[in-house]
């Protein structure tokens, strides 16, 4: 673009000479000075179309600079500004505008303080002002409100107690994870189901219908718990589970004046059942219908719930082998002489097999009473009387046994009897054959 500027000084000179700058004048005026270079005499307040920046200039009111207006193309552009001093401002409000504070960024100021910054990152008050922000929605007046003075946010309150305060339900898709430790979180897996994880695992879980699992995905109870349960020190109950404290319930103290117990109460009766741990006497109550039934001591298992007596503990258990044998006649060789007992208190059940099949036979020449001796204890005679069942095998009696039906018991032999009342014999026997036998006594 050729150059148009004028000193706007009119000579004096003839009436061509005085015509010609006068027109050359109102021509740079028409032009605003155009030219790619400034020109070459300024004045305050004068307009320069600068054609090789393409911009449209104004003399300052001091002369001795220009001020950018917008670009020959139409754009309009500005000063960058700052937050005291914005490139566009109100006239009655200088410090109360945008400018930009670097390379595509737009910044907004009120009272030379910033406001907002648009560019690489949104940002809102980054000096830091105490000035309150709010967003409303369509009925809710502080739908977003940030209290700038106490550093905290609220959803649907303009009065945050907490960094944020939500007033109002949130709704969550998948979980809650903890700041800086993001393997521990509360997640929501499905539909009513809550789940706690730390370390990426998880270990409680709640369902519907009202149930908790604690190291199980799938509880079946109320609480179900998959591992141990370790309460330490209760200060009161140590642990209730039930409805309310008037319901039903089940209460576990695992320490306390009395001693540990399990209770398992119902409305308004306390020690409905109850197993009882005592520490001063170390023993085990069992309670129903809050009496005491049963007792587990040192001694052993005492049913009356009253009775401390040792004697009286079911304390005394065992079993073991036994050798049965034929008392009252020569021995003869045995090709089966087996025998088991239990003993549970003070009574004796036994069972065992005499087989005769080769070698020494037995001696049916004999007319003594057929006894059963070598039993493991010594039984109580006084009524001569026992428990007697024969078995299967029974090939030693010449009638299968038929004519055994009763015993007479000597507290160390079974004499087998007839019905009548009479000794079964030897003479009554085969020299080879079983014998299988069931019988039980009192000591």
């Amino acid at each position: 673009m050729s150059t148009n500027q004028n000193d706007f000084v009119i000579d004096n000179g003839t009436g061509f000479a005085v015509r010609t700058d006068i027109q050359d004048a109102l021509q740079a005026l028409a032009g605003n000075s155009s030219g790619n270079t400034e020109p070459s005499v300024k004045y305050a307040y004068q307009w320069w179309a600068d054609s090789n920046d393409n911009v449209m200039k104004l003399r300052n009111s001091a002369n001795d600079g220009w001020i950018e207006l917008f670009q020959l193309d139409g754009t309009l552009t500005l000063e960058d500004g700052s937050n005291s001093a914005p490139a566009l401002a109100f006239r009655d409000d200088l410090d109360t505008g945008i400018y930009s504070s670097a390379a595509n960024t737009f910044n907004v100021a009120t009272g030379g303080v910033e406001r907002m910054e648009l560019g690489a990152t949104t940002i809102f008050n980054e000096d830091g002002a105490d000035v309150d922000f709010r967003i409303e929605g369509d009925s809710q007046a502080n739908l977003f409100y940030v209290d700038a003075g106490n550093d905290r946010v609220g959803i649907a309150t303009a009065s945050p107690n907490t960094t944020l305060d939500v007033n109002g339900d949130i709704t969550i898709t998948d979980k809650i994870i903890h700041g800086g430790d993001t393997n521990t979180a509360i997640r929501f897996p499905s539909n009513d189901v809550v789940s706690f994880e730390t370390a990426g695992n998880e270990v409680m879980r709640c369902i519907n219908p009202a149930r908790v699992g604690i190291g199980t995905n799938n509880p079946l109870y109320p609480l179900h718990v998959k591992g141990l349960v370790d309460v330490s020190s209760p200060s009161d109950f140590g642990v209730m589970m039930g409805l309310s404290a008037n319901d039903d319930y089940a209460q576990i103290q695992m320490n306390g004046d009395t001693g540990a117990f399990i209770d398992f109460s119902t409305s308004g009766v306390d020690q409905k059942g109850r197993i009882l741990y005592v520490h001063a006497n170390e023993r085990f109550e069992f309670f129903v219908n809050s009496g005491k039934r049963m007792q587990l001591t040192g001694d052993g298992l005492i049913l009356n719930g009253t009775d401390t007596a040792a004697e009286n503990a079911l304390d005394d258990y065992e079993e073991g082998s036994w050798t049965p044998v034929y008392n009252n006649v020569t021995a003869p060789t045995f090709d089966v002489q087996t025998g088991r007992y239990t003993k549970v208190g003070r009574f004796v059940y036994c069972t065992g097999r005499l087989s005769v099949q080769g070698g020494t036979a037995l001696d049916t020449s004999d007319g003594s009473g057929m006894n059963i001796g070598g039993l493991p204890f010594t039984g109580n005679s006084d009524h001569k009387a026992c428990l007697l069942t024969l078995g299967r095998f029974l090939s030693i009696f010449q009638d299968g046994g038929a004519g055994v039906n009763t015993c007479r018991f000597n507290g160390d032999t079974i004499m087998l009897m007839t019905s009548n009342g009479n000794e079964v014999t030897y003479t009554e026997c085969n020299a080879f054959g079983d014998n299988t036998f069931a019988f039980a006594f009192q000591l």
